[in-house]
């Protein structure tokens, strides 16, 4: 109808209706192109919004089983502590303690169950691959996800490093003890383990011994610390998304 109307106003000379009919198709055009981007973004932002709500979810999962590594860390220096008291007590002083079975076996089992730091989120992985970091706002959001994985990519090797160290100590560390593996419902791998025996003497005679505790304290305060900065990155990350996810 429009094309019609130009054509009349043409015929007519009618220059001004003319460029009036101009202005509107040029005006509708813009309209049209307002309302296309305006969907588009729309629809962007949404898709923004399912990503962040994902990485959320995603960061608090990791957050929470990175808990459990603190606890876990912790158990393995207080373990190394006290086996280290055991040691290193004087002859005099060894007779009149009494050993804790179960905190005993509790600190040789932290020993020699290092923890696998969590993966990178599924979530940040998928928005890698489709291109679709350079959308996250702001900008300090997508900086602070940079940097988790880098720090990630340090932790899971020195976890790697850890694993290993802590291989090459088992022979010394449980040639003193005697346990036995057990199914227990109520642990998060179905197994628990039980104290048989142990050989104290033995353990204040290995020179060895008390070299590998060490080193397995160290590798649980550096771990320890480790997890500590991950959860601190993991927190700033989790409170840019709730300011986010809240706009």
């Amino acid at each position: 109808m429009l094309l019609r109307s130009i054509s009349k106003h043409v015929k007519e000379q009618n220059w001004f209706a003319v460029g009036l009919d101009f202005i509107i198709v040029i005006a509708g055009i813009l309209i049209a192109f307002q309302i296309t981007n305006w969907n588009e973004t729309r629809q962007e932002r949404a898709k923004q919004d399912v990503y962040l709500e994902r990485l959320h979810n995603d960061f608090s999962g990791i957050r929470a089983r990175l808990d459990t590594h603190l606890d876990h860390y912790q158990d393995a220096i207080e373990g190394s502590d006290y086996v280290l008291s055991l040691i290193s007590a004087d002859n005099a002083d060894i007779t009149a303690i009494n050993v804790d079975d179960d905190r005993l076996l509790k600190s040789v089992v932290a020993f020699n169950s290092a923890r696998i730091p969590p993966g990178a989120p599924a979530t940040y992985n998928e928005m890698v691959s489709e291109g679709q970091l350079s959308g996250v706002r702001p900008i300090q959001l997508r900086d602070k996800l940079a940097e988790y994985d880098q720090l990630l990519g340090i932790v899971q090797e020195v976890s790697r490093i850890v694993v290993n160290r802590s291989i090459l100590q088992e022979p010394i560390i449980y040639r003193h003890f005697k346990i036995l593996s057990i199914m227990e419902a109520g642990d998060l791998s179905g197994i628990g383990f039980e104290l048989i025996s142990y050989d104290l003497e033995s353990m204040r005679s290995d020179k060895e011994l008390a070299v590998a505790v060490l080193s397995l304290r160290q590798d649980a305060m550096n771990s320890l610390g480790q997890r500590r900065f991950q959860m601190e990155l993991i927190d700033q990350i989790i409170e840019m998304l709730d300011t986010e996810l809240a706009a």
